[in-house]
């Protein structure tokens, strides 16, 4: 039978034989540790609750004085708190383990380290599924971050490492070999863009990485109005060679008119003067004319092309093994209210009334008497009354023989600007645009053929 000790140094409880047997508490001599619960045999056995002076305290099951079976554990420093399997005083077997700041494991451990499946759920909302090792995750498994992405694959100490597939937030798509945590080996990238890359990665970047955009071929056009050209574009590396597995990049073809006259006040972000040192400053439209509206060796002058309708606009090109192509490009008349029209137009209608109005001035006052008989200066003289006013179909001659066909891009210079405009950009990066000068020139008029005349008029017909 058990007796009941009502006093003792370090024990208060039922004993047997002399022996702690059945319900007590026990406070350690270092006073660190106290217990209370089941005894057997002098040992703590059964169901039984160790605490720390810490804070920190065990509640489970013992065997033989070890903590063995399923029990809860909290430790005051780190606030971590397990409920699981315990061997020998240790987290073994199956079990959760709850952080502070909410993150979760729940899965197998060994000697107090994760070991085996398990899954960890982190306080972020990310959630990693498969083998861990030595506390890290190691093998085989799955992780959804916290921005929406998801990596099925191998693992090496906490790093993707071997083969595996990320899935991104974007919709990209990444399936090839792993190391140190990104892209290493061969592997396929299909970015949301459009774009895709096969084949080296080298520390999360293509081996053959594309730098810059080449024109290939001219990159100076002569040409009359409504003619239509080809231009072609290259990706290539650092070292100029091209990157055939730069598939999918979409380029895009506007143009601007190269010079005009600034005025006092103007913005010079509207102003291009040199197309090397401020490419960018060139007033910018977007192109018209993906097919070709002329036949070869056809005129835009001819009758036929003036039923010919304005064509669709020049759609994005994308690249294949490298390369793209916009052909048959026609340069169309400005949009209107373009702006370096505009002050180009009032320059000129500026300059054309000033020189009207000299001739006229000189020859009126002069030869009539006009600025006597108004009793006024030269410089006076309303311009209504010096150059008079110009009918609409005379303003229309004067415009043709000025700009030939409108619905072709008036003749000058014009900056072609073709840039990269994948978007997302493709790993980041955009690449710098390039350019191309087109002068255009007037139409050729065609010289009507003259109709044969009877040179033998009046003679008989014999044979």
């Amino acid at each position: 039978m058990a007796s009941r000790v009502a006093r003792g140094q370090h024990y208060l409880g039922e004993t047997k034989k002399q022996l702690r047997e059945g319900y007590g508490m026990y406070k350690y001599p270092n006073s660190y540790f106290k217990y209370e619960g089941e005894w057997k045999e002098g040992k703590k056995h059964g169901h039984g609750k160790l605490m720390m002076a810490d804070g920190g305290f065990y509640e489970g099951e013992f065997i033989n004085g070890e903590i063995e079976g399923h029990g809860f554990r909290k430790w005051a420093i780190s606030g971590n708190t397990y409920s699981g399997q315990f061997e020998s005083g240790e987290m073994n077997g199956f079990g959760v383990l709850t952080y502070p700041d909410g993150t979760v494991y729940e899965g197998e451990f060994q000697n107090n380290m994760k070991e085996g499946h398990g899954i960890l759920k982190y306080s972020d909302g990310a959630v990693y599924e498969g083998s861990f090792h030595k506390n890290k995750r190691h093998g085989g498994g799955s992780q959804v971050y916290a921005n929406g992405d998801h990596f099925v694959g191998d693992w090496v100490y906490d790093k993707r490492q071997g083969s595996g597939e990320l899935r991104l937030a974007d919709g990209s798509v990444y399936e090839g070999q792993w190391r140190n945590d990104i892209f290493n080996g061969e592997g396929t990238l299909i970015h949301v863009s459009g774009m895709i890359y096969e084949g080296i990665w080298i520390n999360g970047k293509p081996k053959h990485e594309a730098k810059e955009m080449v024109i290939v071929g001219k990159t100076l056009f002569e040409l009359t109005q409504g003619t239509p050209f080809d231009i072609h574009v290259e990706i290539r590396q650092e070292d100029g060679e091209l990157v055939e597995l730069d598939m999918g990049r979409e380029l895009k073809i506007t143009a601007g008119f190269r010079h005009f006259i600034p005025t006092e006040g103007m913005q010079l972000l509207d102003v291009i003067e040199d197309i090397e040192e401020t490419p960018r400053q060139t007033p910018l439209f977007d192109l018209l004319g993906q097919e070709n509206i002329l036949s070869p060796g056809q005129h835009a002058n001819e009758e036929n092309a003036l039923e010919t309708p304005v064509p669709p606009p020049v759609t994005n090109q994308r690249t294949n093994k490298g390369r793209a192509s916009f052909k048959s490009v026609i340069l169309p008349g400005a949009p209107q209210g373009y702006r370096a029209f505009q002050v180009l137009d009032a320059l000129l209608e500026e300059e054309a009334r000033n020189k009207a109005r000299n001739q006229k001035t000189g020859r009126l006052a002069g030869q009539l008497g006009l600025g006597a008989k108004l009793g006024k200066t030269a410089d006076e003289i309303p311009d209504s009354l010096i150059a008079g006013k110009l009918d609409p179909k005379t303003q229309q001659i004067k415009r043709e023989r000025r700009y030939g066909d409108e619905r072709f891009a008036r003749p000058g210079d014009y900056v072609i600007m073709i840039e990269d405009v994948t978007m997302p950009p493709f790993l980041d990066v955009r690449l710098e645009p390039v350019f191309i000068l087109v002068k255009v020139s007037h139409q050729k008029k065609l010289k009507k053929a003259k109709s044969p005349k009877n040179s033998r008029k009046g003679t008989s017909e014999k044979d």
